[in-house]
């Protein structure tokens, strides 16, 4: 268990170093990860955190930054909590580049 917790640790601090560089596509990749390590812990309302600061980051990119892996990580995530309606949603939603604007990491 301490190397998964390692894991998340070690992916946050790539999120937030991403951040300081303005690498928003690379902080939404850490963001992914770390998530994908939360939801195995099962944290899920640190992973469910982690996903909408990925999708925020990803959203001017398009499909270049492979939004679809996050709704993947997201339906994972709503099954994980048992919620099997939740987990079809983000796959009907469309990708726009107008989604949320990122703020600064808190």
């Amino acid at each position: 268990m301490g190397r998964m917790e390692d894991s998340v640790r070690f992916h946050l601090q790539a999120a937030e170093m991403r951040a300081m560089l303005h690498d928003l596509a690379g902080e939404g990749r850490s963001c992914n990860n770390a998530a994908i390590r939360l939801i195995a812990l099962h944290r899920y309302d640190e992973a469910r955190r982690e996903l909408q600061r990925a999708i925020a980051c990803k959203a001017s990119f398009g499909h270049a930054t492979t939004p679809w892996t996050t709704f993947n990580i997201l339906s994972d995530l709503e099954r994980a909590e048992g919620n099997p309606a939740a987990a079809t949603a983000p796959a009907s939603r469309p990708w726009t580049p107008t989604w949320p604007t990122v703020a600064p990491r808190a």
